[in-house]
């Protein structure tokens, strides 16, 4: 960063601290007609921590508190190595004095407490010359320790998982006698609980056992093509009758086109349609002053008169009487 960048740079800091903080913590530091170009970020900061912000012991001891906080065992060793620095800075920086030796004496003492490393790894570390144990060997020995530890782990739990199944899959095998499948195919176990293939009659067993599984694959072969053989025919038979059947569609459509195809009669529709053509001209219903209401005639034509005794229909006389 060459001259001319710098200053710019200072002065806008300058400018974010005397627009951020009220003008009575750098009021002392304004002078007559230069204001604060005097100052530069640096020393006006450093004017207020030293002026106003006083540390007090409280804060002091919070600091070496968590300075001196456990490591929890979930995060990784590094996480541990960086809260330590961080921890630190903000002691120096709260003029609480912590030197490397004391932060290697923090970290060591975790590594006692952890548990992750044994009486060997520990008492060599304690063997080291004064030199040999700064806060970088510190970091560089219980590190690259950790990290075999944590590889030998998960290469142990991947290796225990694999035996696991592997353990789960021989217990099924030797749990169930016979397992059949829908195709018809029945594969016998090839040992009886509880034996395990370590003996010569063991280990024939099982190559008696592999024999027997590619026989039944070989089946299982066999039986899917027998499968398909059938869909074949059957879809052949189903084909062959869609066929039959378009073709008599096309033959009914035909002749149906050419007339020569006519519905069948529906007599009851047919006297249904004629009774209600005969009504069409029938009167609405009235009052009659000879029988009341509801007639469907003249007062002159109705049965109840004597002259019109002769026209009575067959209903009206089983009714009524002549």
């Amino acid at each position: 960063m060459d001259y001319q960048t710098q200053e710019e740079a200072d002065d806008t800091l300058k400018e974010f601290i005397i627009e951020a903080v009220d003008p009575q913590y750098i009021e002392e530091l304004k002078m007559d007609y230069v204001g604060y170009g005097n100052e530069t970020a640096k020393t006006m900061l450093h004017h207020i921590k030293s002026t106003w912000c006083k540390i007090t012991t409280r804060e002091k001891g919070i600091a070496q508190q968590r300075l001196r906080e456990p490591w929890n065992l979930i995060d990784d060793i590094t996480s541990f190595e960086r809260a330590l620095d961080k921890s630190q800075a903000v002691c120096l920086e709260l003029e609480v004095p912590v030197n490397d030796s004391d932060k290697v004496q923090i970290y060591v003492e975790n590594m006692y407490v952890s548990d992750m490393f044994d009486e060997k790894e520990m008492v060599e570390w304690e063997e080291k010359e004064g030199a040999n144990k700064d806060w970088a060997a510190a970091k560089t020995y219980f590190g690259t320790l950790y990290k075999k530890r944590m590889k030998y782990n998960s290469d142990m739990k991947a290796r225990g998982a694999g035996f696991e199944s592997a353990n789960s899959f021989a217990q099924s095998k030797r749990s169930n006698s016979t397992s059949t499948f829908s195709g018809g195919v029945t594969v016998v176990s090839a040992t009886s609980a509880g034996s395990r293939p370590g003996t010569p009659l063991e280990k024939a067993t099982w190559v008696e056992y592999s024999d027997s599984l590619e026989d039944s694959l070989t089946e299982a072969k066999e039986y899917a093509a027998t499968m398909e053989s059938k869909a074949d025919t059957t879809q052949a038979t189903l084909m062959a009758k869609l066929e039959i059947a378009m073709e008599q569609n096309t033959k009914l459509l035909a002749m149906m086109t050419s007339g020569g195809f006519c519905p069948p009669v529906n007599e009851n529709l047919t006297n249904n349609n004629q009774r209600n053509r005969g009504r069409k001209g029938r009167m609405e219903p009235r009052v009659c002053k000879h029988c009341g209401p509801d007639a469907y005639h003249e007062d002159d034509d109705c049965f109840k008169l004597e002259k019109n005794k002769s026209k009575r229909p067959p209903w009206y006389i089983k009714k009524y009487g002549e």
